[in-house]
């Protein structure tokens, strides 16, 4: 792979190539001979912005039993996003890479520089260095043709697909019993099993789709984050506290207390949810048939991406990957 690393910045979400030579004002070269930031290193998988080292980062996806995390070079990997029995991921040359099952394939992703992706059941979506949106994999209600235009961020659930303009407005495709509202703007989304739900600009929090266990019943508050599991929804209040809703025969709407920073929930079936506290370390709670709840112990996670039953992230020292195993998808190239 290429030794080229492209940086993005978060202000105007451009990208800007960094080569041989004397690095910039205000980046450092690494071991590697790259050039980066000096305060960020990874990008959201949602949005593509840095996430800082140490801080707020994105929820690792879900895994299965495995006794041992896989690893691999944090500088490599831009982002991690674990679906169901696979995990894709932007490398430093800007492209994305995906391993694990690839029945549809979800896990053969077009050529081209990336943004995010975001990785689920049977297809996955990314949004691409120029901001249109390409989605690959099963198709069967459309989720797989996005609609043209130019995107900041896309999120996919198991059988749709929503992203946003730049002007905040959401626009989902796919099952068609998710539609969003046209009379809101918002900051971010998610999209779970049937459902979806937003951050409006004034911070509330807006569901729509099926209802079904109170999935899309969002409480009242101020939020800066909502993360929509299979059958239930977390959000992290302007305070730092984790909410969920939905169904909890798993433990999935049932948070740990205290303060955090950002929160996940596991993407395609996914029946947890991971968050990241000021420190870097992660949390997670819900079903733990294959120790996905289970992060790596002493880790400070700059991005974590629960899926169904693995969980992938990326800390300051490595790239990881622990749940199920049985598909390859924890095992990093």
């Amino acid at each position: 792979m290429p030794s080229l690393l492209l940086l993005l910045s978060c202000s105007d979400h451009q990208v800007t190539e960094t080569k041989d030579g004397p690095c910039e004002s205000g980046f450092t070269r690494g071991e590697d001979g790259n050039c980066y930031p000096d305060d960020t290193g990874t990008l959201d998988s949602d949005t593509g912005e840095a996430a800082e080292t140490g801080e707020t980062g994105e929820t690792g996806e879900t895994g299965d039993s495995a006794d041992t995390a896989d690893t691999g070079s944090t500088a490599e990997w831009l982002v991690l996003s674990a679906g169901e029995g696979y995990t894709c991921g932007i490398y430093a040359d800007r492209e994305v890479y995906c391993w694990g099952r690839n029945d549809y394939g979800q896990a053969a992703p077009p050529g081209g520089e990336f943004l995010s992706v975001s990785a689920s059941s049977k297809h996955t979506c990314g949004v691409k260095t120029d901001g249109t949106v390409e989605c690959w994999g099963a198709d069967t209600w459309g989720e797989s043709t996005p609609p043209g235009g130019t995107f900041t961020s896309v999120a996919t659930g198991y059988d749709a697909s929503c992203g946003l303009r730049e002007d905040g407005v959401a626009v989902c495709w796919g099952e068609p019993l998710i539609t969003a509202p046209t009379d809101r703007t918002f900051v971010q989304l998610d999209v779970g099993t049937q459902h979806a739900c937003g951050v409006d600009t004034d911070g509330s929090v807006v569901c729509w789709g099926e209802d079904d266990g109170d999935r899309s019943a969002a409480p009242d508050g101020l939020y800066v984050e909502v993360a929509c599991g299979a059958n239930f929804t977390c959000a992290l209040s302007t305070t730092g506290e984790l909410t969920c809703w939905g169904y909890d025969d798993l433990g999935q709407s049932s948070p740990p207390s205290g303060a955090f920073e950002s929160v996940r929930a596991g993407r395609g079936r996914g029946h947890f949810a991971c968050a990241l506290d000021p420190s870097g370390a992660a949390q997670c709670w819900g079903q733990d048939s294959y120790t996905q709840t289970q992060p790596p112990p002493a880790s400070a996670f700059v991005l974590i991406a629960p899926g169904t039953d693995h969980a992938c992230g990326i800390t300051t020292a490595e790239a990881v990957c622990w749940g199920n195993a049985e598909q390859g998808a924890t095992t990093i190239p």
